[in-house]
């Protein structure tokens, strides 16, 4: 692999965001959609502050 290759990790299973949770305190992963070798985000990767935001500590 060098800079700019794609790799792709298929049949993932609870790593995508319909089986996904924040268990030890990680954020949502994004999720990128290849759609005729086009690369398109559809799920930005969650932030630090929205993790956080529910937290009551």
């Amino acid at each position: 692999m060098k800079a700019g290759d794609y790799l792709v990790l298929h049949d993932t299973g609870a790593y995508g965001a319909s089986m996904s949770s924040n268990y030890n305190s990680r954020p949502l992963l994004p999720e990128v959609l290849f759609d005729n070798g086009q690369a398109r985000l559809i799920r930005r990767r969650q932030t630090i502050e929205e993790l956080l935001a529910l937290e009551l500590l």
